[in-house]
């Protein structure tokens, strides 16, 4: 049996890794509150550097959750009637 004839079952891998991204998203965006106030004191950060903290944490966020919608939206990959794919 090859690959090919095994049914297609969803990939639980993507929905883990989905919500890891979401959760660490999740923890920049709430370290970057209690951090920045202390990070502020040194001249050398700017507040480029607190945007693009936030814009790492959203993008992780958005990232996360489209695996996870796409997970839950994606048909299984061999749904169609095989009698059907055999009239080609």
């Amino acid at each position: 049996m090859t690959n090919n004839d095994k049914p297609a079952a969803k990939d639980y891998r993507q929905l883990f890794w989905g919500i890891a991204l979401v959760l660490a998203g999740v923890g920049v965006l709430l370290r970057n509150v209690q951090v920045m106030p202390r990070l502020a004191e040194f001249e050398s950060f700017s507040k480029s550097v607190v945007i693009i903290f936030y814009f790492i944490g959203i993008v992780l966020i958005v990232g996360g959750a489209k695996k996870i919608v796409h997970h839950f939206k994606a048909p299984p990959a061999d749904r169609s009637d095989p009698v059907e794919r055999s009239g080609d």
